[in-house]
């Protein structure tokens, strides 16, 4: 990576822009599941149905059953 003593070299420049902006592509989607199970969770506590949840959240019923074993 680069700082002020070791600079990138122009070659390996887009190379390791790519690879930042999939780190931070990869963030980004796992903060957005993480939220996804937090209202799974919250709508559990609330005893929503398990089809209104399902649907609000676009997981998979096999998903959202490993979240209910899990709380």
């Amino acid at each position: 990576m680069s700082d002020a003593t070791h600079p990138d070299p122009p070659t390996l420049k887009p190379f390791l822009d790519g690879l930042r902006e999939e780190g931070k592509e990869l963030g980004r989607a796992e903060g957005k599941n993480e939220r996804t199970i937090e209202i799974a969770v919250e709508m559990l506590k609330k005893d929503f149905p398990v089809e209104e949840i399902l649907e609000v959240t676009n997981l998979s019923k096999k998903k959202l059953e490993a979240i209910k074993d899990k709380n």
